[in-house]
């Protein structure tokens, strides 16, 4: 286009568009960094963004396999076989643990690199198993590593395209006997053997339950119970229990109300001497019998955006939490098994957004979120009445994971520093810190077997031994 020389109008229309332009990069970026617009756009009901069906393209579960020079450790005979151990509670039942933590202290037994995410392992058989997410060849790949040096001794993976949506992975496998299960980011159920790798049986959640992906991928780690795989799909089954030998589904539990899948995970508890299978779906809290009949459904705790599961802490007594300023809840499971809300605790009180509270010694612990007001990303101890014991006050946490062993808490922050404080529900005692990780957002949940302690940043996961030296 030609201008007439000396005229300044030509200027104008090319200035004035570039003015707006900044203007509005500018108005645009301070409403989406406002604490309440970020709150807001994660917690809209995935339903109403989008359909996010696992996968449009048709997935082959069987995929590939590959085996390597690693070996199962003869070492090992202690497990974590699954999210949160064994008695799915988060706590180890192992000692002689380091009574103070510092880098010269604990010793790095292996490294290894990891496609981008929060996917944790579990240990069983002496070796590590992940569910990782390899971006250049588009595959989910279940990888099973050596614990005694981090030397992979198979792996298989089948193909899903998945885009960057905060990293991922974000599960983590269950191991029992020799069975393994995993849930791939956009619900894909693989059961193989898990000494040798092969295949027996998959489940595709989205097109056979009509499960909606939740927003950032699936969060839900499958629970082996019995010879069962218990899975939660939401769509057309609150839950189903497959079995582990054939795949074949021996019961579902209906879902008229069409919950859908959240975050969370099914955790097993006994309540009124029967043993019950809860769930925090998305929009509601359900539990069902060990055959899948629907025992109690409450939408008195009924958020859309769901990571913690349940935690039992007494007899009859469920804490529920989330982040997102949800807070918690306390429900009470009367003996014919209707529920009842006994008390909502603050978000600045008692809150976790991506893992889940740790009861202890008669108490609770959370990492309260970053909306918690002065307690934010504060490790809190709380008793079973709502009281808060203690807060870190000037320790903050952010994401990162938890656990309990030996009378010992570790809680890993943001950026791959491991602290330890006493369980003490009396005081907040620190008892030493180092930093174990180099990368950011190391939110995976950890893993503790015979003094082995596994943990992950966004690319990298690392075992050191944390055994008190003799």
């Amino acid at each position: 286009m030609k201008f007439i020389k000396n005229s300044i109008f030509p200027k104008i229309t090319i200035v004035i568009p570039w003015i707006f332009a900044v203007i509005w990069s500018v108005l645009l970026w301070k409403l989406l960094n406002n604490n309440e617009t970020r709150t807001f756009l994660r917690t809209i009901d995935p339903a109403n963004i989008e359909k996010r069906e696992a996968s449009i393209e048709k997935t082959d579960l069987t995929g590939i396999f590959n085996k390597y020079d690693g070996s199962f450790s003869d070492e090992l005979k202690e497990s974590w076989p699954g999210f949160r151990g064994k008695a799915h509670d988060n706590i180890s039942r192992e000692n002689g643990i380091i009574s103070r933590l510092n880098k010269s202290n604990i010793k790095l037994l292996w490294e290894i690199s990891l496609g981008e995410g929060y996917a944790g392992a579990a240990i069983a058989h002496g070796a590590a198993y992940i569910l990782d997410y390899n971006s250049a060849m588009r595959q989910d790949q279940l990888r099973v590593f050596s614990m005694d040096n981090g030397k992979e001794i198979w792996r298989r993976a089948y193909k899903v395209s998945i885009k960057r949506n905060h990293g991922m992975s974000r599960t983590v496998p269950a191991v029992s006997g020799n069975y393994c299960v995993t849930i791939g980011p956009k619900c894909h159920v693989m059961c193989v053997n898990a000494k040798n790798g092969d295949f027996l049986w998959g489940i595709d959640l989205a097109k056979e339950y009509k499960s909606e992906v939740p927003l950032w991928y699936t969060g839900q780690c499958p629970l082996l119970d019995n010879e069962l795989a218990i899975i939660a799909p939401g769509g057309d089954a609150l839950l189903i229990g497959v079995e582990l030998k054939t795949g074949k589904i021996r019961w579902k539990t209906p879902n008229p109300q069409k919950y859908v899948m959240s975050h969370a995970s099914v955790i097993p508890m006994n309540i009124n001497n029967k043993k019950v299978y809860t769930w925090c779906a998305g929009g509601a809290f359900i539990g069902t019998d060990e055959n899948g009949t629907l025992l109690w459904e409450t939408t008195l705790w009924n958020h859309k955006v769901v990571s913690p599961s349940a935690v039992q802490f007494s007899a009859n007594k469920i804490i529920l939490t989330a982040g997102y300023g949800a807070g918690s809840a306390i429900f009470i499971i009367n003996r014919d098994f209707s529920i009842n809300r006994l008390a909502e605790i603050p978000k600045s009180v008692f809150a976790c957004e991506q893992h889940t509270p740790v009861f202890y010694n008669n108490h609770l612990f959370t990492v309260n979120p970053a909306d918690s007001g002065a307690s934010r990303k504060q490790l809190i101890c709380m008793d079973t009445g709502g009281k808060v014991r203690w807060t870190s006050g000037e320790y903050r946490f952010g994401l990162g994971p938890f656990f309990t062993v030996d009378d010992k808490i570790f809680v890993l922050d943001d950026n791959g520093i491991l602290t330890m404080v006493s369980a003490d529900p009396v005081n907040f005692n620190i008892l030493g810190q180092a930093k174990i990780l180099d990368g950011r957002e190391a939110w995976a949940p950890m893993a503790l077997a015979g003094g082995r302690l596994l943990v992950r940043d966004f690319t990298m996961m690392r075992c050191y031994d944390i055994k008190e030296k003799k």
